[in-house]
């Protein structure tokens, strides 16, 4: 759950000038399906995460986790917010932890503030937990938090850091920290691309685009009438300043209903780690079954559902193909897969038991690597 006072963000209702706040006074609100969507993303992360580096003979005596924008803990209807999901993520796994983990919790709202803490005050936490609750602004905040744990521990332990604001000021502070260029440090990054190509022609958001993107060369969206290209030339540029820190990047592109053909944004995560990206892949292919890379809320009602938990008699498999570049074989094949930008669909009925294989592919320039994701299901 997030506080904030601005833009774009999908919890939020629209202002007078088409902006997107929660009011100052709201403590709690309702939570939307792609927060859900956000969420499932999240648990499904740490819950690869934290055994790997938290356990077994390689594990190491520090975790750090960081919640920049941490709200209430829960929504108005009683689901579990950010705070919350994190440490539940970690009692799930405690009895298999041997690293210490270390939960810091930005927010700046005071009465939020004081029902998050109520909130873990209500948990049974093993005593080795460190829970940190910062009542203060993320972009004093963040900054201090990621100094004061250098000076403490000499190195930053393993550290992951959520970064959800309600709009785009605060991003260019966790950008300027270290955090990205130390070795096991991830960011899990919200960038509302869609408010941002919308808006970006108005004088009071040149200063946040600049520190946004490094320059000015963000300016380029301009040159298009085109929205899409416009949220795509945004979206690549932020992907590229991510790459100057970070070796592996990958984008997931959510939408709310209400804001078809409006504010989609995306999350960016950032990590050093292959393995890091592999598992956030996973977490991806949780939301978005066919490709991994999209939440659509207005489509949900209708999403292809691929993989049942039980056997089924009849099953549609959709494969899609879209802007496919390799520069190496498939394992297995000699031929090259070429450039394809059409969509190829693919459908069949299976009456029998038989392993499908869902492959979808991604951008190589965009993601380093040209192979999405592939998952293989016993029907």
């Amino acid at each position: 759950m997030k506080c904030g006072r601005d833009i774009g963000h999908e919890d939020a209702g629209p202002d007078s000038r088409g902006h997107h706040t929660v009011a100052r006074k709201d403590t709690l609100w309702p939570i939307t399906r792609p927060t859900q969507a956000k969420h499932m993303i999240l648990r499904t992360y740490l819950d690869a995460w934290l055994p790997i580096l938290g356990a077994g003979r390689h594990a190491h005596e520090h975790v750090v986790l960081i919640d920049g924008f941490a709200g209430p803990g829960r929504y108005s209807g009683g689901e579990p917010g950010s705070p919350l999901i994190m440490l539940k993520a970690y009692l799930d796994h405690s009895a298999a932890l041997d690293a210490t983990p270390h939960f810091f919790f930005i927010e700046e709202h005071h009465e939020r503030c004081e029902h998050v803490r109520q909130e873990i005050a209500a948990l049974s936490l093993p005593s080795k937990v460190d829970v940190k609750i910062i009542e203060g602004s993320f972009l004093d905040e963040f900054p201090a938090l990621i100094d004061g744990l250098r000076t403490r521990f000499g190195q930053l332990p393993p550290t992951f850091a959520f970064i959800d604001p309600f709009g785009a000021e605060e991003i260019p502070a966790a950008l300027s920290t270290p955090l990205l260029e130390i070795p096991r440090c991830e960011l899990l990054v919200y960038f509302p691309v869609g408010f941002l190509a919308r808006f970006a022609e108005q004088p009071e958001f040149k200063p946040i685009l600049d520190s946004l993107y490094g320059g000015e060369q963000w300016k380029r969206a301009l040159a298009t009438p085109d929205f899409e290209t416009r949220k795509r030339i945004l979206h690549d540029l932020f992907l590229a300043e991510l790459q100057k820190r970070v070796t592996w990047v990958r984008s997931f592109e959510i939408t709310p209903a209400a804001e078809a053909g409006g504010n989609t944004y995306y999350l960016f995560f950032g990590t050093g780690s292959q393995m890091g990206l592999r598992r956030m892949k996973d977490a991806m292919w949780r939301v978005d079954p066919e490709a991994g890379q999209a939440f659509r809320d207005s489509t949900l009602a209708d999403h292809p559902v691929l993989f049942e938990q039980e056997p089924v008699k009849g099953v549609k498999t959709s494969i899609r193909r879209s802007d496919v570049g390799f520069r190496r074989p498939w394992p297995g094949h000699s031929a090259y897969l070429q450039p394809a930008p059409e969509r190829v669909g693919v459908r069949s009925r299976l009456g029998h038991r038989c392993h499908v294989l869902i492959i979808s592919f991604t951008r190589a320039r965009d993601y380093h690597e040209p192979l999405n994701g592939a998952r293989t299901v016993q029907l």
